[in-house]
This record gives structure tokens, C-alpha cells and sequence, in this order.
């Protein structure tokens, strides 16, 4: 296995948040007998926990108060979510979401939504009459209307097994039009078009209008560089308008990469250090480390001069990504945000500040205040902390996991007997984990440019 160095603070001075993290780290008699309570009590019986914060609050814990509270909303949410299960009912899914949402379980929530629907998708879908096709349609529209993709597909393709000319239902599939009695998906369009001279292109555009459908130039346009980009590991490539000489990023693209088929998933792994120091050098060896990340395309960027947080970073970045996504196709479904140290603090900065981009976020050896992670709760999160780690203190994956678990998140925490520098396996495990979930939401980046703009600079900075 290749050995993987993640660039660690080594003798440097962890700016401000030292002085945090050492108050935050005295060991007080009262702190001693609150993490033997909290190690000893049953994390899913809510009356033990209500026990335990009673007892904070008369220690006057009141941080300590707040992560039990958390802990027992959790378990709350287990009891009731267990007995849903043992008699699901509409008005029980009604009734456990306001739960949710009055808790600000905004990531139980959301779940627990696409899951009443999926449940009533089932119950409308057992009462079809038999061969009624009329049926089947409106029931097709209304998984339409309610985003259930899989669901359109599943109907849509039993309707075309009586109807193959069903026009909704091959919208359902994803064929935008049919021409020379042959229906085509977006994508065929666009590579038959790319692999036409300048003239047969006019009249091929003109044929799919007469047929219905006139595909936007950017739906057209990128298929001819996809198709011509390369392969492997390609080092030091720049990104248009950022001249300064350490403005460069690594790119590995797998060897299974065909755009004529589909995009390929895309990693982004941001390295440690500090203001002025560290590289992407130090971490560019994980794409021969990471099995999935052979299967995939592993974006390095190496920063400018300062921390992936500052807003001249974050439009890089995302200048970065942008420009990788022209040059290779990327299934916009599963971009993945991961990073080490300086790094880790920068994926929870993207996931919290942009999570509308990001399918999953694995954050490790990362500190993360002043930054709002409640932001993140809504992705899949997959934190690692070593807990004898002297640069980041395991505090900071501590308070992570804590407000996670508050906030309902989906996510693992993953405590190591390590320092700053974790095994490799647990960044296997956590790229897999991550590999699991796929993105619904749309983004633009002239969007995300903006967001960027408005962001404001940490004094530390």
C-alpha cells in the first residue's frame, strides 16, 4: 500500500482557537464524573439521559447540558421512529415529520418525507386496477410531481410494455424525442451531434426541432471536450484565470472513463497545512490508495497561500471544479467533498457554505468553528478524529459528532487510537460509505460564485 502523508501543523501555532481548545480542555472534577455518567448511561433510554442533564444543570455544565439534550432527542426520535415502523401509517409519518421539524431534525425530516411518499407510492401503486393504463399515467404524474425518480422509471416502463409510444412515459425514462422511428435520451443527441462536420450538424438540429426538440447549445457543446480528454493521473494542470504559481491541482480520471456511456463520480480531496504551507504533493498518492477513487474521477487542488475557507480559496475551488467538469463528464449526482486537517476544516466549510453541490462530506483531523455546520446536516457526513491527536484536539471531532447527533444528521463518527494521521483504511471506508448516496439538487456555479462573493473572512485570516 502506498504511504499516504497528510501534511500536519508540526511545531506551527494553531492561530487563535489554541486558547479555545485549552479552556475547553481543562479537566474539572465536575467534567471527570460527567464523561464516566455519560460513558455508563444507555444512550437510547431518554429518561436515564433527562437524568444525566439534570444533574448538568445542577453543575452548571451548561455545554455538557446541551449534548445530553441532544442525546435525548435522539432517542426520542428512536422510539418513536421504531413504533412508526411497527404500524406505518400516513398520519403516523405526519405526525413523527412535525415532531421533526418542531425538534430541528431537519435531516430526519426530509427522510422521513421521501420515505411517507415512497410508502404511499406503494399503496396507490397495489390498488391499480388490473391493465388500466389511465391509471397507471396519473399515478406516473404524481411521482412526477413528487420527485420519486425511481418510482417514474419503474411505471413508465410497465407502461411502455402495453403503449411503447406513451409519450410520458418515455419522459419518465429520460427520451427527450423520437426521430427516424428511433427514441433517443438526451445524451444520444448529443453525442451523434459531436460526431457530425458543421453542415450535417445545421440540418441534424433542425431535424429535432421539426420533431419537437430544440437541446439547448450547452446541453450540446461539452460532449466535444469530454470526448477528446484524457485519462490517468495528470499533474500541475491550471485553472483559466488563476496565474499565481501554486494555483495548480492533480487530477486522476480513471481508465474506465466513457462519456459516450456516463459521467463519472467525482472526488475532491483538500490537503493540510496552514497559511502558507502545504501542498497537494502529500496527498496525491490516495488515488493509488482509494479503490473507488480508481473507479472515479480525484480532484487535488493545492491551495493558493491561505486556508480553504477564505473567500479568494472557495471561488478557486469552485473555479477548479468547474473547470473539471468541462473537461471530463461528471455525473452531477455524486461529487463528494473530503479533506485532511486544514483540509477537513475546508470540507466542512464547502459542505456547510454549498451543500446543494455535494452528494457526501468526510471531514477528518478538522476543527470547524467560527463556521455554521448546521449547514451540512442535511448531507451524509463521515467524520474521523484520532484521540491522541495534539494539532486538532479529538475535542473538536467530539463537539462535531455531539451537535451532528442534535441536529439529526446522517452521518458516522469515527474515533481512532491515532494522532493527527489516521490509517488509510479509514479513508477507504469513509470514500465507500459516502459512494452510498447521491444528490437530488440542481446548482449553477454562477450561482455558487456569488454565494462565494458574500462570504464573509474569519478574523483569524
Amino acid at each position: 500500500m502506498v504511504a499516504v502523508r497528510i501534511l500536519a501543523f508540526s511545531g506551527m501555532i494553531f492561530f487563535a482557537y489554541n486558547a479555545i481548545v485549552h479552556a475547553a480542555n481543562q479537566d474539572s472534577p465536575q467534567l471527570v464524573e460527567y464523561a464516566k455518567k455519560l460513558a455508563e448511561v444507555d444512550k437510547s433510554d431518554a429518561k436515564e439521559l433527562k437524568k444525566l442533564a439534570k444533574w448538568c444543570k445542577k453543575q452548571r455544565l451548561s455545554r455538557q447540558e446541551k449534548e445530553v439534550e441532544g442525546l435525548i432527542t435522539e432517542a426520542e426520535y428512536q422510539e418513536k421512529y421504531a413504533k412508526l415502523k411497527d404500524k406505518p401509517s400516513p398520519d403516523g409519518y405526519s405526525k413523527l415529520i412535525k415532531w421533526c421539524k418542531k425538534e430541528k431534525l431537519a435531516g430526519k425530516a426530509e427522510v422521513l418525507e421521501t420515505e411517507a411518499l415512497v410508502a404511499e407510492y406503494e399503496t396507490r401503486k397495489n390498488a391499480l386496477p388490473e391493465n388500466d393504463a389511465t391509471a397507471r399515467l396519473e399515478l406516473l404524474k404524481w411521482c412526477e410531481k413528487n420527485s420519486l425518480s425511481a418510482q417514474m422509471s419503474e411505471l413508465g416502463a410497465k407502461i411502455l410494455e402495453t403503449d411503447p409510444e406513451q409519450p410520458d412515459a418515455r419522459k419518465a425514462l429520460g427520451y427527450v424525442v423520437k426521430l427516424d422511428d428511433k427514441w433517443l435520451k438526451a445524451d444520444d443527441v448529443a453525442l451523434q451531434y459531436c460526431a457530425m462536420e458543421k453542415e450535417q450538424q445545421d440540418e441534424y438540429l433542425k431535424q429535432l426541432k421539426d420533431a419537437g426538440y430544440s437541446p439547448a447549445k450547452e446541453v450540446l457543446d461539452p460532449f466535444t471536450q469530454w470526448l477528446k480528454s484524457p485519462t490517468g493521473l495528470l499533474q500541475k494542470q491550471k485553472t483559466p484565470g488563476y496565474d499565481q504559481e501554486t494555483a495548480w491541482h492533480h487530477v486522476y480520471v480513471s481508465k474506465h472513463y466513457d462519456p459516450k456511456k456516463s459521467g463519472l463520480p467525482l472526488f475532491i480531496y483538500l490537503h493540510g497545512g496552514a497559511k502558507g504551507a502545504g501542498t497537494a504533493e502529500n496527498i496525491v498518492a490516495l488515488h493509488q490508495v482509494i479503490p473507488l477513487f480508481q473507479k472515479s474521477i480525484a480532484l487535488f487542488p493545492n491551495h493558493i497561500n491561505t486556508w480553504w475557507s477564505a473567500p479568494t480559496e472557495t471561488e478557486y475551488v469552485l473555479d477548479t471544479i468547474r473547470e473539471v467538469m468541462r473537461r471530463w463528464r461528471v455525473d452531477r449526482t455524486r461529487i463528494y467533498i473530503m479533506g485532511s486537517s486544514m483540509g477537513g476544516h475546508g470540507a466542512w466549510h464547502f459542505a456547510c457554505r454549498f451543500p446543494e453541490m455535494f452528494a457526501g462530506c468526510s471531514p477528518s483531523a478538522a476543527w470547524w468553528e467560527p463556521l455554521p455546520i448546521e449547514g451540512a446536516a442535511g448531507l451524509p457526513i463521515f467524520i474521523i478524529h484520532g484521540s491522541k491527536d495534539t494539532t486538532v484536539p479529538v475535542e473538536w471531532g467530539r463537539k462535531a459528532d455531539q451537535k451532528m447527533k442534535a441536529l439529526g444528521a446522517n452521518y458516522e463518527y469515527h474515533e481512532l487510537d491515532c494522532g493527527h494521521m489516521p490509517p488509510n483504511d479509514i479513508f477507504i471506508k469513509a470514500a465507500e460509505w459516502l459512494y452510498q448516496f447521491t444528490n437530488k439538487n440542481e446548482f449553477n456555479f454562477k450561482d455558487l460564485k456569488e454565494k462565494a462573493k458574500k462570504l464573509p473572512a474569519a478574523s483569524w485570516m
